[in-house]
């Protein structure tokens, strides 16, 4: 059974999540406690997609690193590989055009449903996996070594997103609807 945007939005309004409507996808906020973007500010903006006429849900991190000009690219591939093997329900990506390193979640709606529970569970695994291994993922771009010991998340504490109610639960500042650019992190050494 498709699903439409409007759902996924209930989703949002039913958490008191803050999110924005664009033309054909949702963004979000969540909040980090490692990961920082090329500017070093922490939060991870968060892209929901439905495609496939609504059979086919994406939740992607775009732009968290850029590989060209990286002098480690052959280390960084390798820890993104390797920590898309150890954590459930994501996979880094690489744009090879430009050079962008997102993360995305993805599931297959067909003819299932679609719970708040699922959806809420696939943004927040994408979120704490990105906060979790950045340090994994920072340690190769910048120093060229793959080194996997990350400590386990702390299970009482996920990272939180922005509430309607204008609580400050790690809300990240998004891009202004129909303005393109670059979400975040850079590859490159100054």
């Amino acid at each position: 059974m498709p699903v439409a945007l409007d759902q996924l939005e209930e989703f949002f309004i039913a958490k008191r999540l803050k999110y924005r409507r664009e033309s054909d996808r949702l963004a979000t906020g969540f909040a980090t406690k490692q990961f920082r973007d090329e500017t070093g500010r922490t939060g991870l903006a968060i892209v929901v997609r439905l495609d496939e006429g609504g059979n086919y849900l994406q939740v992607v991190a775009p732009g968290l690193y850029r590989a060209h000009g990286c002098e480690h690219r052959s280390a960084l591939f390798q820890v993104l590989l390797d920590v898309t093997l150890r954590t459930k329900m994501i996979r880094f990506e690489h744009d090879p055009a430009d050079g962008e390193i997102r993360c995305s979640g993805e599931c297959p709606i067909e003819d299932g449903t679609l719970t708040a529970k699922q959806f809420h569970r696939m943004l927040e695994c994408l979120a704490e996996s990105v906060d979790r291994w950045h340090p994994v993922i920072g340690l190769a771009i910048e120093e060229g070594v793959v080194a996997l010991d990350c400590p386990e998340p702390e299970p009482d504490a996920p990272l939180a997103a922005h509430t309607r109610a204008g609580k400050r639960r790690g809300y990240v500042s998004l891009p202004a609807a129909g303005r393109p650019g670059r979400w975040r992190g850079e590859c490159e050494r100054e």
